[in-house]
């Protein structure tokens, strides 16, 4: 079975296999492979897709807009004849397949700071694995939030992006934070400042 990688922290990429997908050269169609992996706990309706990233065009040309980025979406990841897509869409909804072995970043990322949050522990400066969830977290975090993707004509998709940049950006700096202060109460100043 395929494993897909995508990374949205820094430069988009996405991996099948541990090799780089090609045929995402349009940022629609980067955005709509970001937006479905990041809000993946539900099915979206066709119309929300097509008026979040084609918001100018009417109804009809938004759709086949994104039936046509939905089509590229399946060639770039393989999903044509695959044993578990991971696009599942009908005539109404797409969602990703959530039985699909897919690893999202920005996923992992927030699983490993929620884990050194909920690990219980006398001191968090002095728990080692905390510490390692912290750091594993921060070498996850290679820049901003979908950092090369821009699209100018969806003010609703910048706005979502900026809440998820904003949002993911202040979690990467708190476990920064917790990281150095961790360091200098240990006494490892040196650490403290890489």
């Amino acid at each position: 079975m395929r494993q897909i990688a995508i990374r949205l922290l820094g430069p988009f990429e996405v991996t099948v296999d541990g090799a780089p997908a090609t045929g995402f050269a349009y940022a629609k169609v980067r955005a709509l492979l970001a937006y479905l992996a990041v809000e993946r706990q539900s099915a979206h309706s066709r119309a929300e897709l097509a008026a979040l990233l084609w918001p100018e065009q009417p109804e009809s040309s938004a759709r086949a807009s994104l039936s046509q980025a939905l089509t590229t979406l399946r060639g770039a990841l393989g999903d044509r004849g695959a044993e578990e897509p991971l696009l599942l869409a009908d005539s109404q909804h797409v969602r990703l397949n959530p039985r699909a072995p897919l690893e999202v970043d920005v996923t992992r990322f927030l699983a490993e700071l929620a884990d050194a949050e909920a690990h219980a522990h006398r001191s968090w400066r002095t728990c080692e694995p905390c510490a390692a969830r912290l750091r594993r977290a921060l070498e996850l975090y290679r820049g901003g939030f979908l950092a090369d993707i821009a699209i100018p004509d969806s003010a609703v998709f910048d706005e979502w992006a900026s809440l998820q940049r904003e949002h993911l950006q202040q979690r990467a700096m708190s476990a920064l934070e917790r990281l150095a202060e961790r360091a200098e109460w240990r006494g490892a100043y040196g650490e403290a400042l890489s």
